[in-house]
């Protein structure tokens, strides 16, 4: 008989212990000034595979993938001219919001083009822009 008293009580705290793991965005206002959106919650591990056309060019884009919001931290896994380089980014929100952070990306010497993304991972190639020379 104590036990059924105390199930409606369990099952709640299940409930909250499940959802406090859960991303979220929340509504926080300032006195002076208007309310400001922050993202919470669990950051989530996507991989990003670039192929990149040397180094330099893929650590521009890392520096500017790291001034994202919601990006927390960015594990370069592998880098290779040849094949594809690994990132590995620990991001606070969905792929599909990171991916149209990435898509709207300016650089001056290149462009993004994604190939395609699912939960968990993102492929892009970074496609130098050509200059073509005066006579």
């Amino acid at each position: 008989m104590k036990i059924k008293r105390f199930m409606p009580f369990w099952t709640g705290v299940m409930l909250i212990v499940f959802l406090s793991g859960c991303a979220r965005v929340e509504r926080v206002r300032k006195p002076e000034e208007k309310s400001v959106l922050t993202i919470t919650g669990a950051p989530i591990s996507v991989s990003i595979n670039v192929k990149a056309p040397d180094y330099p060019t893929l650590n521009q884009f890392k520096q500017r993938l790291s001034e994202i919001k919601g990006v927390k931290s960015i594990y370069q896994r592998k880098f290779s001219v040849s094949q594809t380089s690994e990132l590995e980014i620990r991001y606070i929100g969905s792929v599909e919001k990171l991916a149209d952070e990435i898509i709207n990306m300016d650089f001056p010497d290149f462009t993004l083009e994604i190939t395609d993304f699912d939960q968990t991972s993102i492929n892009l190639k970074i496609v130098p822009l050509t200059t073509e020379q005066e006579y």
